[in-house]
């Protein structure tokens, strides 16, 4: 029955076999929107002209990969923390980011707004990897990759570049910057999760294999200079030729 505008109705369905009711809609699920559907809509919110981050784009960013939210890794020593660098000038793609990426209890975060503040916590404390939006106000994704590529200090660190920008033509700019990897957004927790440890892993062998360069390079001048000075408080005299017979070296 219906008493909403003053009459009353009746409605009456069509019964089943034992007296039950049936209907044409039983066992039809209400659809849920799709991750990728809450994301394009959180971010979008967040490009709003309001004074910041809506609640509501708050809370649609956090139900994505709810089934994730228990897998939290133990406690691990401080001698193995990653140290992340995320720079994203969206507020809300910022929290969402973080909260993805401080799932790993051995991966600490430090968020800036924009190319440029990314580039000054690199100079002051050096992060295992950089996470960073292309489109940024000040400095660009790209910018900030060439920027740390030119720096021989800081050349060997690992960058993963986020952009809506799809397509093959916007994944081989990406790689082309410098940049060590180039994810699409939207994109689902795991692979971002994936990717970032992949990075960080490559990174530290990366530093590693610079270590040991810089490790043997020091044995090999240490070992040539010792070599030098037998050779020149040596009585007898001694020769060293290249392989085409020419003299590089002889004592006094």
């Amino acid at each position: 029955d219906n008493d909403s505008l003053g009459g009353r109705h009746q409605y009456k369905l069509p019964s089943g076999e034992g007296g039950e009711q049936s209907s044409r809609f039983e066992g039809v699920s209400r659809a849920e929107p799709t991750d990728a559907a809450r994301f394009s809509v959180s971010e979008a919110v967040g490009w709003l002209p309001n004074e910041g981050p809506s609640e509501d784009a708050g809370s649609q960013v956090s139900t994505i990969d709810q089934d994730e939210e228990g897998a939290q890794d133990a406690p691990v020593p401080t001698s193995r923390l990653s140290k992340i660098l995320l720079a994203d000038d969206n507020a809300d793609m910022r929290s969402y980011l973080s909260s993805i990426l401080k799932r790993k209890s051995n991966w600490v975060v430090k968020v800036v707004t924009d190319g440029q503040e990314a580039w000054e916590a690199i100079c002051s404390d050096l992060p295992d990897l950089v996470l960073s939006d292309v489109m940024m106000p000040r400095m660009s994704g790209f910018e900030l990759v060439d920027k740390i590529r030119q720096d021989r200090s800081v050349a060997h660190l690992p960058v993963v570049l986020l952009s809506a920008r799809s397509g093959d033509a916007a994944k081989a700019l990406g790689m082309e910057s410098g940049a060590d990897d180039y994810l699409v957004k939207p994109f689902n927790a795991r692979e971002l999760l994936a990717r970032v440890s992949v990075h960080l892993e490559l990174g530290r062998l990366r530093t590693h294999l610079m270590n040991q360069v810089v490790i043997a390079t020091h044995d090999l001048r240490t070992s040539e200079e010792l070599y030098r000075t037998l050779a020149t408080h040596s009585p007898v005299g001694i020769l060293q030729t290249d392989p085409a017979g020419v003299i590089v070296y002889h004592n006094e």
